[in-house]
Order: C-alpha cells, then structure tokens, then sequence
C-alpha cells in the first residue's frame, strides 16, 4: 500500500470519517461517520457513495474511526510520557474532568507540545488503521 493512501485513510479517520478500502484496487471511499457529524442532512451528498458501498460490500475493508475509548486512551498515554511535570499533570486533570476531549485539545493546544501531539495523535491513528487493515487481509 501506498504511504500517499495510508495518509489519506489517516487523514479522513482524523476528521471523522468512515473509510472504505477497495480489495483490490486499493480505491478509498469515505463518508461522513454520523456519530462524528451532527450536519445529518449534510450526510444526503454521500448518498451515493453508500450505495456502492452497500453493493459492493464484499469489495471493500472499512475502517471505522477510533472508538471514544481509544482517543482517549492515546491522550492519555501521550499525557503520560509528557517531560514537562507540570503539564503532564495538568493534561491529566483535563481528561478527568467533565468533557476531557475539548480540555485536553485546549490544554495542549495552548502549550509547546501542540506539534508533538499532532505528530503523536497521527501515528496513532496510522498504527489503528494498519491494524484495521491488516485484520481484513488476514
């Protein structure tokens, strides 16, 4: 597979999308995960992208997006190998607070870990989809 399509699967899951690999041509097809979009009518244009899908089921692997429990599971594990102590343990109060997705993307985003959380999340997310991936090769 191709590191330009691993990337575009990381990129769709990242910004909640389902993603369809074909078997054999290695196509990708994506639309938006409901459970992510709350714009449902905005879901109508992908209308024909889920027909296919729907008829071509055999044809194609899918890969959800990361469950909740895994976010939160990779924020938590960045949160932990963080140097900084002070920071480390405020991204750690965020995720036991009310609403920890939006606190810790604040907290984090507001510190000089931004970029290696960005380049963390996405090799996280690269390693789920090759698991994915490698799940429907099997």
């Amino acid at each position: 597979m191709e590191d330009t399509l691993l990337e575009e699967i990381v990129e769709s899951l990242d910004t909640g999308f389902i993603v369809f690999v074909h078997r054999h041509t290695f196509e990708l097809l994506s639309y938006p995960d409901p459970a992510h979009w709350s714009e449902l009518d905005a879901l109508d244009q992908w209308l024909a992208i889920k027909d296919r899908l729907e008829a071509e089921a055999a044809d194609f692997v899918e890969i959800a997006p990361l469950p909740s429990k895994e976010s939160y599971q990779i924020m938590q594990d960045f949160a932990q190998q963080v140097q900084d102590a002070r920071l480390r343990e405020r991204l750690l109060e965020a995720l036991r607070s009310p609403k920890p997705f939006r606190h810790f993307r604040h907290m984090v985003d507001e510190s000089d870990e931004a970029d290696a959380w960005s380049a963390y999340r996405l090799a996280r997310i690269k390693a789920y989809a090759l698991a994915r991936l490698a799940e429907a090769w099997d």
